[in-house]
């Protein structure tokens, strides 16, 4: 399920979750670990194919609730990341914040990787400039003295951050020369983080009065989100970034375009959410889709 989604692949990931199902259903009232394993592969589509937090928080909490009934405490804190991813996506940063910092770890092991991940990405999105950029470089120190299959990858995300970091910061410069590592260290192969990181350096260019690379780089974080990529809830930035490249270049029309489909499915994730807090909260404490919500007001009125 975790491959299938990470290459989205949807068709294949959806074949494979009936399956999952038709195992594990059967068995959940009497072995906690079967549950567990379900819900935990019902996250991955909603995380990197859906985008949608709502339904990837009810998976993620069910499965470390059953993974700690199941005494698999490790695979519970590993749930546990993805609480905190969903619930920063759902404009929840400061309980997906204290859920991250409450996850135990070890260096180099899978929980901590992803904890650690899932955190900068809490800290950019809360503007934590400073401590974000400490970590991010201390991670690639880290990754850079050790071997082994995650080193690249662990390199690419920490260029990310930094690259978000120093755009956030103003400098538009490092930005740019730290998204082009991200990009082309290891990025590039990972369809679900592609776009994101194409769409900092995107922005990147756009504040270094480059129009014509920064849409270049939007063009293919389109293309990529069209092939299935995007995920981990980032797609509505990508579309954002499209949106205001385009329109920098003298493209209204495609740019309003652009938006006014960014809008439509920020609005259907929005009404899966049974909760008015919350479907209020992933509206206005978010950002991205606040800024998507208020620019598509100012630029093409209410919606329909």
């Amino acid at each position: 399920m975790f491959v299938l989604c990470l290459l989205g692949q949807r068709a294949s990931a959806g074949a494979a979750i009936r399956k999952l199902d038709a195992l594990a259903a059967p068995r959940e009232a009497e072995d906690p670990l079967a549950r567990a394993h379900r819900h935990l592969g019902h996250i991955y589509p909603a995380a990197f194919i859906e985008g949608d937090a709502w339904a990837a928080l009810h998976h993620a909490e069910a499965a470390r609730a059953a993974y700690v009934e199941g005494h698999n405490l490790r695979d519970g804190m590993y749930a546990a990341c993805y609480v905190g991813l969903a619930r920063l996506w759902l404009g929840q940063a400061d309980e997906a914040e204290r859920v991250l910092r409450g996850i135990p770890g070890r260096e180099f092991s899978l929980v901590t990787m992803v904890r650690d991940n899932t955190l900068l990405t809490v800290l950019v999105e809360r503007s934590a400039v400073e401590e974000a950029r400490a970590r991010a470089t201390a991670q690639l120190e880290r990754a850079q003295r050790v071997q082994g299959p995650g080193r690249r990858m662990t390199e690419s995300m920490a260029h990310w951050v930094l690259a978000d970091v120093a755009l956030r910061a103003g400098d538009p410069g490092t930005a740019a020369r730290e998204a082009s590592l991200a990009v082309e260290g290891g990025l590039r192969a990972r369809i679900h983080e592609l776009p994101s990181a194409l769409a900092v350096l995107a922005r990147a260019r756009l504040a270094l009065g480059q129009p014509v690379e920064a849409l270049a780089a939007t063009n293919e974080a389109m293309a990529t989100l069209a092939a299935g990529g995007g995920g981990l809830f980032r797609a509505p930035s990508v579309r954002l970034a499209h949106a205001e490249v385009l329109h920098a270049a003298g493209d209204h029309e495609a740019a309003c375009s652009t938006l006014a489909d960014a809008r439509t499915r920020l609005l259907a994730l929005a009404d899966r959410i049974d909760d008015p807090a919350a479907r209020q909260s992933f509206l206005e404490n978010v950002p991205t889709h606040a800024r998507t919500m208020a620019l598509a007001r100012e630029w093409l009125g209410e919606p329909r």
